[in-house]
């Protein structure tokens, strides 16, 4: 099962009717979102884009999880420590509070995808991460594109995490 392209915002007003099941998903942000957590436009022409409501927007970050409700919950309304996305985005934007984080993220996209089979959730992922270049990925992310947006990023998150005591 699939879920279309929405915009999270949407999506986290529907989080108790998504399925507690596993899955896959991915997150997608329009020019200027990009522009905002650092994407530049060399950058930018190079990730996956597509057009959603006459809008282009591009992936930005994969997924997998074993409960797509509780993933979704823990990336849209859930701290830094529960959500890697949440992570690298205030490790991108500082100077956001937890309310303009969630504001922003809301404003970002994402769809995601019913795979209960485990190691088929694991080639998915591996898959996406090979053949689309995710700036948000930092764990096993190898893309010759991404290595100096990557490691800047693992270091800014560490440094958050250090500050955030955790």
């Amino acid at each position: 099962m699939r879920q279309r392209i929405e915009r999270a915002g949407i999506l986290k007003s529907k989080i108790k009717d998504m399925p507690s099941k596993g899955g896959w998903y991915r997150y997608l942000a329009n020019r200027e979102s990009a522009s905002q957590l650092g994407i530049d436009d060399e950058l930018w022409e190079q990730l996956s884009l597509t057009i959603v409501n006459g809008q282009i927007l591009g992936y930005v970050y994969v997924g997998l999880t074993t409960n797509i409700k509780q993933r979704f919950g823990h990336h849209l309304r859930g701290n830094i420590a529960a959500s890697t996305l949440r992570r690298s985005i205030h490790s991108l934007l500082p100077n956001l509070d937890k309310d303009e984080l969630s504001n922003f993220i809301d404003n970002l996209y994402a769809e995601y995808f019913v795979e209960e089979c485990s190691v088929c959730r694991v080639v998915v992922e591996q898959s996406e991460m090979k053949t689309k270049i995710l700036p948000l990925n930092v764990d096993e992310n190898v893309n010759p594109v991404l290595t100096d947006f990557v490691l800047a990023l693992k270091n800014k998150r560490k440094m958050l995490l250090k500050s955030a005591g955790t």
